[in-house]
């Protein structure tokens, strides 16, 4: 088991590693992916925010109208959450490819040994693994929003989902490049649950950071790399954690 302590820290030392000589040519592509991808993300939900802010405070029910001050940023930080998420999918399997050749490179600088990245259309193919995954959870929140007092919890749930399929999503990486399928990653994951949702919701909060989040994609792969390679042998790999700049 580790804790979200742990798995927060993971992402840190990945935004780290991303900086290192060795990582660069295997890093621009992917930055440039998110750069463009995010922005465009940004801009467009920047755009639409009056417009959003009418349409949440009209779609409250009249009993509820007295919590709008409460329940419209909840709302709104829920839509924004949804904003990201979207982006993110479109981002990840255009550089899908690339992330996993990440992945494989910073495996092997952390242990000497680089595993064989997924081809492009393996490294595709999960991705729409990934997906459709998240379509079968994503279909329960517009049935959570009509069912009084837990709508109210809807964004809390959105988000604690989202931190979830951040950690889906980028430890698919490292662990697809050893031959796990989307079933056996996410086993793994729920084994180190408390790890997992701490890296989840660090790369959530580092989506949200301006400027930094246009590192948030190659930082979570290198990331997640580091936390796979602690959780499956971490006795064996401390000194090297420890070495690693």
């Amino acid at each position: 088991m580790t804790s979200p302590v742990q798995g927060a820290a993971s992402l840190w030392a990945g935004l780290t590693m991303i900086f290192r000589p060795e990582l660069r040519r295997f890093v621009w592509i992917p930055l440039l992916v998110n750069s463009l991808l995010f922005g465009l993300g940004l801009w467009y939900g920047f755009g639409q925010t009056a417009d959003l802010l009418a349409w949440i405070a009209g779609f409250l029910p009249s009993w509820l109208q007295w919590l709008s001050w409460l329940l419209v940023p909840f709302l709104v930080v829920g839509a924004v959450l949804v904003l990201i998420s979207t982006f993110t999918v479109v981002a990840n399997l255009i550089a899908s490819p690339f992330l996993s050749l990440l992945a494989a490179e910073v495996e092997g600088l952390m242990t000497g040994k680089k595993p064989v990245a997924q081809s492009p259309a393996q490294a595709i193919g999960n991705e729409l693994e990934k997906f459709f995954y998240s379509i079968k959870w994503l279909i329960w929140f517009p049935i959570l929003f009509f069912i009084p007092v837990v709508n109210t919890l809807i964004s809390p749930l959105w988000f604690v989902f989202c931190a979830w399929m951040m950690a889906v999503e980028y430890g698919d990486y490292p662990m697809a490049n050893q031959g796990m399928n989307g079933r056996t990653v996410r086993q793994h994951l729920k084994c180190h649950r408390g790890g997992s949702l701490g890296f989840g919701v660090a790369v959530m909060v580092m989506m949200m950071v301006p400027v930094v989040n246009f590192l948030v994609m190659p930082a979570a792969v290198a990331g997640a790399t580091i936390f796979w390679l602690k959780t499956r042998q971490p006795q064996t790999l401390e000194g090297q954690f420890q070495a690693t700049p």
